[in-house]
C-alpha cells in the first residue's frame, strides 16, 4: 500500500502545484455577463493558458479513470482491503462519498440535449475533447460549444467540478499522509 499512497501524492502535489489548478482553487477563473442598453451583451469565459490546460488534464485523469492505479476509486478499495485504521479508512470513504454526490448532483445550469448532473457534464467534456474522443460526447461537446451564448457556462461548469476534485485529491493526499506514518 505504501507504493500506491507515495504515488498517489507525489502526482497529487504535482497537479495541485499547476499553475491551471493554482488559478481555480483560487478563484481566478470566471465566466461573467454584462449587459448595457444599446451596445448588447458581454460575455468573457475563464482565462487560462490552452498549454496548462492540456498539462493539468494528463495528470487528472489519472484520479478519475479507474483503469488507472492512482485513481480514487482504486485508491478506496486499497484502504478496504487494507489494516489501516479504521479512521484513516473512513476519511477516504467520506470523502469520495461527498464528491460523488456532489458529481451526482443536478446541476445549476441544464443542458437541453445532454448532462443533468455535474458528473455528465465533466465527463462530456473530458472525454469528448480534453482527454479521449468519445463520438458521441465529442458530437454533444461541439454542440456546446458552437452555440456563443452556452460555451462559456460549458466552460466554467468544467472547472466547478474540477475544483471539486481538487479539493478532494488534496484532503485524499493528507489523510494518505497520515496513513504513511501510521503504516511507517
Amino acid at each position: 500500500m505504501k507504493p500506491l499512497l507515495e504515488s498517489f501524492n507525489q502526482k497529487a502535489e504535482t497537479l495541485l502545484d499547476s499553475p491551471l489548478a493554482k488559478k481555480v482553487l483560487l478563484g481566478e477563473l470566471k465566466c461573467s455577463f454584462s449587459w448595457k442598453a444599446g451596445e448588447g451583451i458581454e460575455v468573457s469565459s475563464p482565462d487560462y493558458e490552452k498549454n496548462d490546460l492540456d498539462a493539468f488534464i494528463l495528470t487528472l485523469r489519472l484520479f478519475v479513470q479507474n483503469n488507472e492505479g492512482i485513481s480514487l476509486y482504486n485508491l478506496q478499495h486499497a484502504y478496504d482491503a487494507s489494516t489501516v485504521s479504521q479512521d484513516l479508512k473512513d476519511a477516504v470513504t467520506r470523502a469520495r462519498a461527498d464528491l460523488n454526490a456532489f458529481l451526482d448532483s443536478r446541476m445549476i445550469f441544464q443542458w437541453p440535449d445532454g448532462a443533468q448532473t455535474y458528473r455528465e457534464h465533466f465527463e462530456t467534456v473530458m472525454y469528448g475533447d480534453l482527454a479521449h474522443m468519445n463520438a458521441t460526447k465529442a458530437e454533444l461537446f461541439r454542440k456546446w460549444v458552437s452555440d456563443p451564448f452556452i460555451s462559456h457556462h460549458v466552460w466554467t461548469l468544467f472547472l466547478m467540478v474540477v475544483q471539486n476534485l481538487l479539493a478532494t485529491i488534496s484532503y485524499v493526499r493528507v489523510v494518505n499522509q497520515k496513513t504513511l506514518e501510521e503504516i511507517h
